[in-house]
């Protein structure tokens, strides 16, 4: 049965899209959607990036504690700025009230992206291919689930570090080891999740052009935009 760890899996990117939301709205601002559709991905990345910084200087172990002091320390800083910065008084309720239907296309552009690529590599999960790139994936990860600092310690030469970039492994292990999902179930889920947050991006960049566009020549049309945007992220 898939449905349940999909489903944690979608909580869990909905609590980093939480996380980066704040960022993305003020970072973003200038942009039509605020930046809305990025804050998945900024989140992520933010997120992961502090618990490597953490853990690469000493000041955190790689673990679970680890991560939910990334997580607070992003989530804290992205707060802070969103209170501090809103000079334009809008809030994130009220732009999502304003642009329901936005919301709406990107939230089941995302849903949709995710369960059906899960689905559909449900019928090939296996990590296996002809030059072994996968199996070097997957001893990457354990690696980095395994490690309590960075870099990570290299699964083939003992007593080393992973003399390869990794940091993309470590956003890998970082949501697994939060979900309490196998390695390679993971490993199976963030495949769809690099498919539906790309998705997302082109739609949101589409969008975005279009949008300003609009905007700059007096049109009202909300669902031409939408309509642009679902096309660039086909």
């Amino acid at each position: 049965m898939i449905y349940l760890p999909v489903l944690l899996w979608w909580l869990l990117l909905q609590l980093f899209g939480l996380v980066g939301l704040p960022l993305a709205f003020r970072l973003l601002g200038n942009l039509p959607d605020r930046g809305y559709a990025f804050a998945r991905s900024l989140g992520l990345l933010l997120t992961g990036y502090v618990l490597w910084l953490g853990c690469s200087l000493g000041f955190w172990r790689n673990g679970i504690g680890g991560t939910l002091i990334a997580v607070l320390l992003v989530a804290g800083a992205g707060l802070w700025l969103y209170l501090s910065g809103n000079d334009k008084g809008v809030s994130i309720r009220s732009w999502v009230r304003a642009h329901i239907l936005y919301w709406l296309v990107v939230e089941l552009l995302f849903a949709v992206a995710l369960v059906g690529w899960t689905v559909y590599k449900s019928y090939n999960p296996n990590l296996e291919t002809a030059g072994g790139e996968k199996w070097m994936e997957i001893a990457f990860v354990n690696a980095t689930l395994r490690s309590d600092s960075f870099p990570p310690q290299d699964p083939w030469l003992s007593g080393f570090g992973i003399s390869y970039y990794y940091f993309g492994y470590v956003l890998m292990a970082m949501v697994a080891r939060l979900s309490g999902l196998r390695a390679t179930v993971a490993y199976n889920l963030f495949i769809p999740t690099l498919f539906a947050l790309t998705l997302t991006g082109a739609f949101s960049i589409v969008y975005n052009l279009v949008a300003s566009r609009a905007e700059a020549t007096g049109h009202v049309d909300r669902g031409a935009p939408i309509s642009y945007g679902l096309l660039g992220a086909l």
